[in-house]
C-alpha cells in the first residue's frame, strides 16, 4: 500500500503522550493553532505492556504547523510533548531538518564561570 505524501508538510508527529490523553483532548489543545483536518492516536502493546502512545495531526496548511513548532514546548497532562514535522517516506532530507534538540559537548573546561554561564543559558 502506498502512503500519500502530498500533505506531509501539513502534518506533525507527537510523542511522549500520557496514556490517558484522548483524541478530544488532543484536538481541543491543538485546534488553537489552526484547523485540524485529521487526528490519530496510535497505541501499541509489546509483550502485554502498553508502549507510550503517539499521534499524528494534519492541519489545513503548513503555516499552522509552523505556529505549533514556534510555540513549543507543549504540555498536556503534565507531559512535555515531543513534536516533530513529518517527512515524506523515502525523503532525502538530512536528519537535522527534523531535530528538535541539539547537544553541545564541552571538553577540557572545568572552571566554575563557564558552567555558571551554561546553567544560566
Amino acid at each position: 500500500m502506498m502512503r500519500d505524501n502530498s500533505n506531509y508538510n501539513h502534518r506533525i508527529h507527537i510523542s511522549n503522550l500520557h496514556y490517558e490523553v484522548n483524541i478530544h483532548q488532543l484536538k481541543h489543545y491543538f485546534s488553537r493553532f489552526g484547523k485540524i483536518v485529521d487526528c490519530n492516536i496510535i497505541t501499541k502493546k509489546f509483550n502485554q505492556f502498553l508502549i507510550s502512545p503517539y499521534a499524528f495531526i494534519t492541519y489545513q496548511n503548513d503555516i499552522m504547523v509552523n505556529t505549533v513548532m514556534n510555540t513549543r514546548p507543549h504540555i498536556i497532562e503534565n507531559h512535555r510533548l515531543h513534536i516533530r514535522r513529518t517527512l515524506p517516506i523515502n525523503a532525502d532530507n538530512p536528519q537535522e531538518h527534523n531535530t528538535s534538540v541539539y547537544k553541545l559537548i564541552v571538553y577540557g573546561r572545568d572552571d566554575e564561570l563557564i558552567w555558571n554561564c551554561f546553567e544560566q543559558y
